[in-house]
């Protein structure tokens, strides 16, 4: 899959609260649903209603909050509303957009429209958790060995016992390369000077690919402390119980006045936007790295996968 040459970020102030309010917010509203993935990230959420997969989310915008000197961040909370937040804080979500050029158009699929917006599919990212009938044979067949490997690897945060130690270069290069490590075999780890820096490994079954995750250790809402957790699939999981996610198309919405497409969900969280007293130039912030050096080459990135020659190729009863 093609890449958007445009960088990607996060909605302005302006373009949700302000006179530059998009018109896709006057149909759609500014609330916004967190898929699974966004959820056991950390992401914040409110159920309005009796759907699972419609748990609206706190998501950043790009600015800072206005006349506020400890340097936070303004927000969109879960009911829609305008607040601040630190620039620390894990449990917000993050719902990219990218100005697009015209030429960019040529990357984006399925394109449908409802209720005049413009609806349209570009990358994939894991997002919703499988049945919990698949999740059995994944989990079989992952603990046998069997499942093949993409060489895709979905990039998040993960806190550090060495949160607030600066990383000497020499220690920083050496630790920054991908390894097995304590957050499991599928969670491969590199490090940088502020923070920790994951990847979760895709896997091929049945010609859909998908990720296995688990609830990050630094979460501390309500549902965690229950140490259960109800998921779109509606079953319920234990905090240290491994997730199969469904890695699926990324759905934004069409602003063609506005050159910019919005994600139509909050797609992951436990990302923040930087440490305390944060960079004024947003392209200088942990998020926009994140955003522009991870996440934006691989939601296109293709798989490369290599048979497992020791097994024979699953066979589905």
């Amino acid at each position: 899959m093609k890449k958007i040459k445009e960088e990607i970020t996060l909605l302005e102030t302006d373009e949700v609260f302000g006179k530059c309010k998009l018109k896709i917010f006057d149909k759609k509203g500014l609330k916004a649903a967190l898929t699974d993935y966004s959820l056991i990230r950390g992401g914040g959420y409110y159920l309005s209603n009796d759907s699972l997969n419609e748990r609206t989310g706190n998501y950043f915008l790009k600015n800072r909050a206005s006349n506020n000197i400890f340097g936070d961040y303004a927000s969109v909370s879960e009911n829609g509303k305008y607040h601040e937040i630190s620039p620390r804080d894990r449990f917000y979500g993050v719902r990219p957009i990218i100005h697009f050029s015209q030429s960019s158009l040529e990357f984006i699929s399925n394109l449908k429209k409802e209720d005049g917006i413009v609806e349209v599919e570009y990358g994939k990212y894991p997002q919703y958790v499988t049945s919990p009938e698949i999740e059995k044979k994944l989990e079989k067949y992952y603990n046998l060995g069997l499942l093949e490997k993409t060489g895709i690897k979905y990039t998040t945060s993960v806190v550090s016992k060495n949160y607030f130690t600066k990383i000497k270069e020499s220690e920083r290069k050496r630790r920054a390369r991908y390894n097995t490590d304590k957050f499991g075999s599928s969670l491969t780890a590199g490090f940088d000077q502020y923070d920790i820096y994951a990847g979760y490994e895709e896997y091929l079954y049945q010609d859909k690919k998908y990720i296995k995750a688990s609830y990050p250790k630094f979460l501390k809402n309500k549902e965690y402390e229950k140490r259960t957790f109800t998921l779109s699939n509606q079953k319920e999981y234990q905090k240290d119980e491994n997730i199969w996610l469904e890695v699926s198309p990324i759905k934004w919405y069409l602003d063609f006045a506005e050159k910019v497409m919005v994600s139509k969900n909050i797609l992951t969280a436990g990302i923040k936007i930087d440490g305390n007293f944060p960079p004024t130039d947003f392209r200088k912030t942990l998020m926009y790295d994140f955003l522009n050096n991870y996440f934006a080459s691989e939601i296109v990135e293709e798989a490369t996968i290599k048979k497992n020659k020791s097994h024979p190729k699953i066979k589905v009863k």
